[in-house]
């Protein structure tokens, strides 16, 4: 059985992605933009609804307080280690800032152009 709450996370902890706006999730991209995600570790689940945007390491998801302001409560970073499964884990606002690079065209080379000597 799985028990629901809006409770405390651990940070640095794996959290399975069940549900991404109601539905199985089919890989990071359905974690871009507004959604809500329904996250399960030990028999409790916690939904969240939030912004996520592409990341070196996956999905940078940041969690807004359900209330009227929508502050950020938290940050997620997303991954897909396997075929059928998402993970969430909870990590320090104080990591670098997510990018805006497609999930499409990521490279491995990411590297600035050399510039010229005048």
């Amino acid at each position: 059985m799985t028990v629901s709450t809006d409770g405390p996370v651990i940070s640095g902890v794996a959290y399975t992605v069940i549900e991404i706006d109601g539905h199985p999730p089919t890989g990071l991209a359905g974690c871009l933009g507004d959604r809500t995600l329904t996250l399960v570790r030990s028999g409790v689940s916690h939904r969240i609804r939030g912004t996520g945007t592409d990341h070196p390491e996956g999905i940078r998801f940041h969690q807004k307080d359900l209330g009227r302001d929508g502050k950020d409560v938290r940050v997620w970073t997303i991954t897909h280690p396997t075929d059928d499964v998402l993970l969430a884990r909870h990590c320090p606002a104080s990591e670098p800032p997510a990018t805006q690079h497609n999930l499409g065209q990521r490279q491995s080379n990411d590297r600035p152009s050399p510039t010229l000597a005048p």
